[in-house]
């Protein structure tokens, strides 16, 4: 089965809306990853939009290699009132990438595991970072892009997790271990 295109793959110059469920959590069974349809490495840097206080969006290049090649996307983010996204993807060059890099305070590398939920055009990505000791930190980022409007149930995870927090969940302790975390196991710093 192949997996279907995430909206970062629609690199049409085209703005897109964008719903997704992001959560992190701790991996229980790191075999569980081998269940995985594709394995993406993924380096990508870019420059957040703040005004007023309030994240607005994002500019950022992406690399992405997997089985098929590799390939770079632009991609323009800005937040909507209701807390989703329009985003809108460019194609990218390597070049694109080293300026961004230059010109971000940070950045992530990780592969991304994808998993096709049964019976749906609807996929699990699951974000891994490596420890530096020729495995991962335990700790994983786990999103699934949504259709716009989408009221279904969100399906099970597609490995074995423990302590999950919701990215949308607004209890202020919640919020402080996905910064945590975020700032632990995901966020590269550039030395900018």
């Amino acid at each position: 089965m192949t997996v279907v295109a995430a909206l970062e793959d629609l690199v049409d110059g085209q703005s897109h809306d964008e719903q997704e469920k992001r959560y992190y959590g701790t991996i229980v069974n790191f075999d569980q990853l081998k269940n995985a349809d594709q394995v993406i490495f993924q380096e990508q840097y870019g420059i957040p939009v703040v005004r007023d206080g309030q994240h607005k969006g994002q500019v950022r290049v992406r690399q992405k290699k997997d089985r098929e090649g590799e390939g770079f996307v632009f991609t323009i983010k800005v937040r909507q009132p209701d807390g989703s996204d329009k985003e809108c993807n460019l194609q990218g060059t390597a070049d694109a990438l080293d300026l961004m890099k230059q010109l971000a305070a940070d950045g992530m590398v990780k592969d991304r595991y994808c998993f096709p939920v049964d019976g749906t055009d609807l996929f699990w990505e699951i974000d891994m970072t490596r420890d530096g000791q020729g495995g991962y930190f335990p700790v994983c980022r786990i999103e699934l892009e949504l259709p716009k409007g989408f009221k279904g149930e969100i399906p099970d995870f597609p490995i074995e997790l423990t302590d999950v927090l919701d990215h949308n969940d607004p209890d202020p302790a919640v919020q402080a271990k996905i910064k945590e975390y975020f700032e632990k196991y995901f966020r590269v710093q550039t030395g900018n």
